[in-house]
C-alpha cells in the first residue's frame, strides 16, 4: 500500500506495499513445446517505510525483494519528498504483479514540534489544508511593519524554558498576511498536548517587541469564535490566553479597522462542503500515478485513488512506478 499526500511544492509518499508473485520452473513432465511447467510460490511483500533519512536515490528491502526510489528524499518522518514539477519512480528488482496505492490531495510537511502521527492526524481529522497563501497585498500596511501571532509555534520539548520562549519565535507560519479591507489572517496547527492544560500564552506583535506594535488581552481570554478587542501590550504588559481542547487547524483573524484597537478572533479551521451538501470529494490535482510493465509499456495512468493493479499469470508484470508532482495552474472558462 502507498499513500501519498500532493501539495504545491512537494509530493509525499507513506507506506509503499508491493506483493511480489515469482515463478519457478521445476523437475518433472513436460510439454517440450510449451518449456518446463511454471509453479507460482507463494504471495511475498514488501513493505516499506520513510522514517529514515535517505538521499535520492535509495533503495529499500533486501534483493531480490526490493525497490530503488529515484527522484526524491526520505526526511526521516515518514515521506518521501519529491519537488515541485518532478518525477520520483519506483523500480522493482524482481517485478511485482499486484500493486495498490492510494494517494491524497493537499499535503503539508510535519508542524515543527508535533511528533509525526500527530502531524499527520490533524490532516487526516480535520481534511484541511492549514496555512495562508500571500494576497499580494502589504503585509505591513497596517502598522507599518511585518505582524505576527506570537506564542503558538508548537515546540519539541514543552518542558523546558528555552523551548517555552521559541513558542514566541516569529517565522512564516505565524506572519498575519493582509487579506484586504483591513484583516490579516495566519492558520497554525495546535495540540493541546504540546503545553499543561493546552492552555497558550500569546501576543500579537512585530518581530521586534515593538511597544508601539504589541498588542495583547485585557482580562477576557481568547475563546473560539468570540471577536475580542485588544490593548497594547508593551512595556512588560502580561500576555493573553487562549486555551483550546482539541487538536486542530487554528484561524486567527486581526481586524486593524481601528490600528488602535485591533480585534483578534480564533476559530477552528473547516472543510466547506461543496454545492448540494455531503462530504466534499478528494480530488487530486497535483499527481499522477503511472504504471509500466517490465517492457516499458504504460499499463495505467491515473489522477484519482486508489490505483489497484492485479496482473493476471499471463500478462507482463509491473516493472516501475513514476509519480509526477505537477504544478496545476487554475484556468476560467
Amino acid at each position: 500500500m502507498m499513500h501519498l499526500r500532493i501539495s504545491g511544492t512537494r509530493t509525499w509518499l507513506g507506506l509503499l506495499t508491493a506483493a511480489i508473485l515469482f515463478a519457478a520452473g521445476c523437475d518433472g513432465d513436460s510439454d517440450p513445446s510449451n518449456g518446463p511447467p511454471i509453479i507460482e510460490q507463494p504471495l511475498q511483500t514488501i513493505t516499506v517505510d520513510f522514517d529514515s533519512t535517505e538521499a535520492d536515490p535509495f533503495q529499500k528491502g533486501t534483493p531480490p525483494l526490493s525497490a530503488l526510489f529515484e527522484g526524491g528524499t526520505a526526511s526521516g518522518d515518514g515521506a518521501w519528498i519529491i519537488p515541485e514539477d518532478e518525477t520520483g519512480e519506483i523500480t522493482f528488482t524482481t517485478p511485482t504483479r499486484t500493486l495498490t496505492i492510494e494517494f491524497e490531495n493537499d499535503y503539508q510537511p510535519p508542524v515543527p514540534g508535533l511528533n509525526k502521527a500527530s502531524a499527520r492526524d490533524v490532516y487526516r481529522q480535520v481534511d484541511v489544508e492549514c496555512g495562508v497563501s500571500n494576497q499580494g497585498n502589504d503585509n505591513g500596511e497596517a502598522y507599518n511593519a511585518l505582524m505576527y501571532v506570537r506564542g503558538f509555534t508548537q515546540v519539541e520539548d514543552p518542558g523546558t524554558a528555552a523551548n517555552a520562549a521559541s513558542r514566541f519565535l516569529v517565522g512564516p507560519e505565524n506572519l498575519l498576511i493582509n487579506f484586504g479591507n483591513n484583516i490579516y489572517k495566519t492558520e497554525i496547527i495546535m495540540s493541546p498536548d504540546n503545553i499543561a492544560g493546552g492552555r497558550f500564552d500569546y501576543k500579537i506583535a512585530d518581530g521586534g517587541w515593538s511597544d508601539d506594535k504589541t498588542w495583547t488581552q485585557d482580562q477576557e481570554p481568547l475563546q473560539l469564535d468570540s471577536p475580542l478587542t485588544l490593548v497594547p501590550g508593551g512595556s512588560g504588559a502580561p500576555n493573553g490566553s487562549f486555551t483550546i481542547a482539541e487538536e486542530a487547524c487554528y484561524q486567527f483573524e486581526l481586524d486593524t479597522t481601528d490600528v488602535n484597537a485591533p480585534i483578534l478572533k480564533a476559530s477552528i479551521k473547516k472543510e466547506e462542503p461543496p454545492d448540494g451538501g455531503g462530504p466534499d470529494p478528494d480530488p487530486v490535482t497535483g499527481a499522477e500515478v503511472r504504471v509500466y510493465d517490465t517492457n516499458d509499456s504504460l499499463i495505467s495512468a491515473s489522477e484519482t485513488s486508489p490505483v489497484s493493479i492485479n496482473r493476471a499469470g499471463g500478462e507482463s508484470a509491473i516493472g516501475r512506478v513514476e509519480v509526477e508532482n505537477r504544478v496545476v495552474t487554475a484556468t476560467s472558462a
